[in-house]
């Protein structure tokens, strides 16, 4: 049976609290001070807010002096320098001559999350290009509505390029903020946050899950899903849409309320609530899975052995025999229920730099004609048993399952040896599973 992927399965004992993500003072280029502006969004009842001032990181000890006015403070700056992007929950600020894909690298270590501001802002829509967003990787979500490009050239939605990504398969969380600099243009984004921890931590760990809905003005009573099944009410809204890949729509309700069985075609759904005066709220994707029973049991190779970064080495050279010996480091995959689960996360290896990593594991087969489904996002090499089955570029993202090829197991023990490029440090990681048909 078919099910949703859903970001927001299993939300009990929490709450939902609301909040800007993307806000400037005088520390930068807003008009009001730090107080101010907490001042100011206190007023809107807001629960959350995120100062973000250009390239500077309030310390904790800044935060912890101001009046909060009840409010939960989350730690934040923007980095401009190319594509704005929003370093949310952060622990430490990372340089705005990076690029951006060594700033989404250095995510993990720097704390928190990193989402893309603006992308359809300036006159050509394009502060972020499709291509760039398709290319990076790392990345929580983007902002499909800011605030602050309302009267800017360009547009200050950005639905269509997040529907692109989504039905690329990219798992990209859609953000509303504010993007205030000026008192007069503030209240007009925000973002409604289920967090089981009232903290800076709990709402960025919930951001990360997705479970979030974005708005301008409109407020999501209920989200239930059951299988395929989805009903979604909107206690302000005059229309509600569903819509699928890529920006397709699957269903419209007029008033309130709308409850759809979502097609087992369909790559995604998503779903905005519309209201009066250009108000809107968004939830975020919930992907379409063609077999509930079939996925639970997806059998990963997700334990590995990983050498470091080999910046010498190169694909062509590569000596299968020396580079499984190179392999000591333990990696395990993503656990089930994670939402890139079997993924093997090579960062900590690659640290966004030019090079080689290899990878080795193995495991047992009844011996016969089998597949081996990747899903890798840079130039790779591949050998089964010591005999060399696959070589091939790789894009960014790794999408679960994108190259298939057949193999022959033998009987018991099987070796698999991957050699992968950094792809001049791009490289996040792969999927891999392999299945002997009717069998497993």
């Amino acid at each position: 049976m078919a099910y949703l992927e859903n970001p927001y399965d299993g939300l009990v004992g929490g709450t939902w609290l609301r909040g800007n993500l993307h806000t400037h003072t005088t520390v930068s280029d807003g008009q009001l001070s730090l107080q101010q502006t907490v001042n100011l969004y206190a007023g809107f009842g807001h629960d959350f807010l995120a100062l973000t001032d250009h390239e500077i990181l309030i310390d904790p000890a800044g935060i912890a002096a101001l009046d909060s006015r009840g409010m939960i403070l989350v730690p934040g700056y923007e980095v401009a320098g190319g594509p704005h992007v929003v370093h949310l929950g952060a622990h430490q600020r990372l340089a705005p001559t990076l690029s951006r894909q060594e700033i989404f690298n250095a995510v993990p270590q720097a704390g928190g999350l990193v989402i893309v501001a603006h992308p359809d802002w300036l006159g050509q829509f394009d502060h972020a290009t499709i291509e760039q967003l398709r290319e990076w990787t790392g990345y929580a979500g983007m902002e499909i509505y800011n605030g602050g490009i309302e009267e800017e050239d360009g547009s200050c939605y950005a639905l269509s390029k997040w529907d692109m990504l989504l039905a690329a398969g990219r798992r990209v969380w859609g953000f509303a903020n504010d993007d205030c600099h000026n008192p007069a243009k503030s209240g007009r984004g925000w973002n409604v946050v289920y967090v089981t921890d009232r903290s800076a931590e709990g709402i960025v760990d919930a951001l990360k899950k997705g479970r979030f809905y974005a708005s301008t003005g409109v407020t999501i009573r209920s989200i239930q899903v059951e299988g395929l099944q989805v009903r979604i009410e909107a206690e302000d809204a005059d229309r509600i849409l569903a819509i699928g890949a890529t920006g397709k729509r699957l269903a419209m309700a007029d008033g309130n309320l709308l409850e759809l069985r979502v097609p087992d075609s369909a790559r995604y759904v998503r779903f905005e609530c519309l209201g009066r005066r250009q108000a809107a709220a968004w939830t975020q994707p919930m992907f379409v899975h063609a077999d509930a029973k079939s996925m639970k049991a997806l059998s990963f190779l997700d334990t590995w052995n990983v050498s470091p970064r080999m910046a010498d080495s190169d694909l062509a050279d590569v000596d299968p025999v020396k580079a499984a010996t190179r392999c000591t480091m333990p990696v395990q995959g993503r656990p089930f229920g994670h939402i890139l689960e079997g993924f093997v996360d090579l960062r900590p290896q690659i640290e966004a730099q030019p090079g080689v990593v290899f990878l080795r594991t193995t495991f047992r087969k009844t011996a016969g004609r089998g597949i081996l489904k990747l899903g890798y996002d840079g130039p790779i090499r591949i050998w089964l048993n010591g005999k060399e089955v696959f070589h091939g570029p790789g894009t960014n993202p790794a999408v679960l399952d994108k190259m298939q090829f057949f193999v022959d197991f033998r009987e018991g023990e099987n070796e698999i040896l991957i050699a992968m490029n950094s792809n001049g440090g791009k490289v996040w990681g792969l999927f891999a599973r392999a299945e002997t048909p009717g069998r497993d």
